[in-house]
């Protein structure tokens, strides 16, 4: 992770983890910018911050998923919503479990256009049972999901592949924390 021209450039899976903890309802807002023709911009919301896996991605929380994978298959290119845990916080008959002992869950999810080095505006709503993504359109939700899994109290940042990098820029998280919220 690094900083160039005022915004983070997460490479090769690179993340950012709030060092303030946050209990009570969010409202973040921010914008990214997928600097490949295939990648995954990743917010983890009701995360721990803890990192153990192969991925290095969360362990766990709540996993909002920008996808543009027009690599393999021009049909990913969507916006997910998932609980997600390494090492079976989740129901083992979750929807998914690999053999890296991760349990993930799609709650809900919508098929976007995300085109590659473009800055997209995005807004994460989130009242501790309910989130929505908003996406282009900052005033009605993509996609939204019913949840109460909520393992921690932190937000990660996350470029989801292994030589490629996404930029973020203008994350906002409110209500704001009383001390610096990024680490």
């Amino acid at each position: 992770v690094y900083v160039s021209g005022g915004y983070a450039v997460l490479v090769n899976r690179g993340t950012i983890i709030t060092k303030s903890e946050f209990s009570s309802s969010i409202d973040l807002t921010g914008r990214f910018r997928i600097d490949a023709n295939y990648d995954i911009f990743s917010v983890f919301l009701r995360t721990t911050g803890s990192s153990t896996n192969p991925w290095k991605s969360q362990d766990n929380g709540i996993f909002i998923n920008f996808q543009q994978d027009t690599y393999s298959d021009f049909s990913k290119r969507w916006i997910g919503i998932s609980e997600w845990s390494v090492g079976g916080l989740l129901n083992p008959t979750a929807a998914y479990t690999n053999d890296q002992n991760v349990h993930s869950s799609l709650l809900n999810s919508a098929s976007v256009w995300i085109p590659s080095n473009t800055w997209l505006d995005f807004r994460i709503t989130d009242d501790g049972n309910n989130v929505s993504v908003y996406f282009g359109n900052l005033d009605n939700p993509v996609v939204s999901a019913s949840s109460s899994f909520s393992p921690g109290s932190r937000i990660a940042f996350n470029n989801g592949y292994s030589g490629n990098q996404v930029s973020i820029d203008s994350i906002t998280i409110v209500p704001e924390p009383s001390s610096p919220a990024l680490s």
